[in-house]
């Protein structure tokens, strides 16, 4: 039952193709070190473990010919790359095979994972794939590994200079990722370049470059995530560029984050899937239907832009009498060692969305009936809401509580015919359409 349409034309036209399952312990981004962020024990052996574990079928598990193929790629790679660097210093070869693992997560084609290791290559390598030598070693994933790689490099090359953030017409943002789709021409690509953009640039990295790929993640990558509906690596993508970008309110986040809620993010991840696991349970025994849950964490990004703007808005309200803004500018208006961590608890404290699920069902009624239920047999406060978003062209039950840990959750439950009003902005002709505005798809947002 697919309600995951992934929006890939100017006027709404929908490819209708599965989206990959991504769990929620992928919401959080790599660790990023000022040193070279690739270990030792990252080798070729373990990525072909890896895909074994995650991605291979049982008869993979016999044959090995796939993980053959994985280390012909690799050889082949590490005798091209040899000692060759980046400006930052991180090595071309820790490059890509750090892509690779990120394309083994998400269980992408084989050829896409080939792609990954080469995918610093020059384009004159590529004759190579041609070759007799070449289709003996790869066996038939050869040409298909040659395509990929020169539509991967073709657009990579596009630069994005960044002088308009508009969001319609020619010479636009929208128009830049309509192009990046048209010239990738299938999925695999597609989110080959979203695994190269989330291995980023160190922090050594020149500020410049630091710059151009955070406002290149920003107003193209991650929107595109979004409008293919792949929101945990659009989340990823913006607390990647953040992380490299400001490390140093990237790490205040992360601190205030621990002692707010007693975990760290990636174990926040873990806990947000055991949650929803147990609210599958009580829509498996109180609702009918089919339905689909889409939980999330909020991204450290995003908390610290709503912080921000929450902290703006007050200052607007009360002037320089406003505590939160007074807070925010002491917090983060100076890099200081010695950060009040109350401080920064109680401007975390300001967002009442932090964990939150999406869930897309037949019966929205039902639905919220066994899940507020569930809630209530738990002993939770909640408020149940049903909006009608009419500026964004949708609606949807909202149900808002805290759990027994304090965390704040957010539940969205919607039919798939508002969600998908909500994920890609179309609206019908007619009907009871006609009493939204006109329906902007999330990703602007």
């Amino acid at each position: 039952w697919n309600t995951s349409p992934w929006l890939v034309g100017t006027k709404g036209a929908v490819l209708a193709t599965a989206a990959p399952s991504l769990s929620s312990r992928y919401l959080a981004s790599s660790p990023l070190d000022e040193k070279d962020p690739f270990t030792p024990e990252f080798d070729i052996e373990n990525l072909v473990a890896l895909y074994l574990k995650r991605c291979g079928s049982a008869e993979e598990q016999i044959s090995g010919k796939k993980a053959e193929f994985l280390r012909n790629i690799f050889h082949f790679a590490k005798n091209e790359y040899k000692d060759r660097r980046f400006p930052s210093g991180q090595l071309y070869e820790n490059h890509a095979l750090t892509t690779a693992y990120t394309a083994i997560e998400w269980c992408l084609d084989i050829a896409v994972i080939g792609a990954a290791i080469l995918h610093k290559f020059s384009q004159k390598k590529f004759k190579f794939l041609d070759s007799h030598e070449a289709r003996m070693i790869l066996g038939q994933d050869a040409a298909r590994l040659r395509s990929i790689l020169e539509r991967f490099i073709f657009v990579d090359e596009r630069p994005y200079r960044a002088q308009h953030v508009e969001l319609r017409g020619a010479d636009t943002v929208l128009n830049f990722m309509n192009m990046i789709i048209q010239l990738a021409d299938d999925l695999g690509t597609l989110f080959l370049l979203l695994a190269d953009k989330l291995e980023g640039v160190p922090v050594s990295a020149q500020e410049g470059e630091r710059t151009y790929r955070y406002r290149e993640i920003m107003e193209i990558f991650a929107p595109l995530a979004e409008r293919l509906n792949a929101r945990p690596i659009a989340r990823r993508l913006r607390d990647r560029a953040f992380e490299f970008y400001d490390p140093f309110k990237f790490a205040l986040m992360e601190t205030g984050f621990k002692v707010r809620f007693g975990m760290t993010y990636e174990e926040a991840g873990r806990y947000l899937e055991h949650q929803a696991q147990q609210m599958n349970a009580y829509l498996k025994t109180g609702a009918t239907g089919r339905f689909d849950n889409k939980a999330r964490l909020k991204s450290l990004y995003s908390m610290f832009e709503k912080i921000k703007s929450l902290a703006e808005k007050d200052k607007i309200k009360d002037g320089d009498s406003s505590v939160f803004w007074y807070i925010w500018s002491q917090i983060f208006g100076r890099r200081a060692a010695d950060i009040n961590e109350g401080d920064l608890v109680e401007l975390l404290g300001m967002i009442e969305d932090i964990f939150g699920m999406m869930i897309i069902a037949e019966n929205v009624e039902e639905t919220t009936r066994a899940i507020t239920s569930g809630l209530r047999e738990r002993g939770i406060l909640l408020n149940a809401d049903p909006k009608r978003e009419m500026d964004k062209g949708y609606e949807a039950v909202h149900v808002e509580y805290r759990d027994e840990r304090t965390m704040p959750w957010e539940i969205i439950i919607m039919d798939a015919h508002n969600y998908r009003r909500y994920l890609s902005g179309q609206k019908e002709i007619g009907g009871t359409d006609d009493v939204f505005a006109d329906p902007r798809p999330h990703w602007i947002y």
